[in-house]
């Protein structure tokens, strides 16, 4: 995957209307929290998606509060979700034998 590909998911938020852009983004835009550190330090394989996920086993505090800002304020969120489900970024998509074997090198 591209480096550029890389991010975290602070809350998923599934399929939105586009009548409510507006105000996820007006959530997003009033979430404030301090600076936190963050350590990916697991790697795991999910198939029935294809992806190689890192994981954060800590979820540092302020990282849950910005969760629970985003899932208790916007419309739409995956809110059957908990705080760790935002502590991993997507390292690999695709589904193939390989996947395998790229989820032991992680590990």
């Amino acid at each position: 995957m591209p480096h550029e590909n890389y991010h975290m998911t602070l809350a998923f938020v599934g399929a939105v209307a586009a009548s409510q852009l507006p105000v996820m983004l007006k959530v997003g835009a009033a979430q404030k929290e301090r600076a936190f550190s963050l350590t990916f330090d697991e790697c795991e394989y999910w198939p029935k998606p294809g992806i190689i996920v890192a994981v954060a086993r800590l979820v540092p505090a302020e990282l849950q509060r910005l969760w629970r800002n985003c899932i208790e304020n916007s419309p739409g969120t995956g809110g059957h979700l908990s705080p760790s489900d935002c502590a991993l970024m997507s390292l690999w998509r695709g589904r193939s034998r390989n996947a395998c074997v790229a989820s032991n090198v992680c590990v």
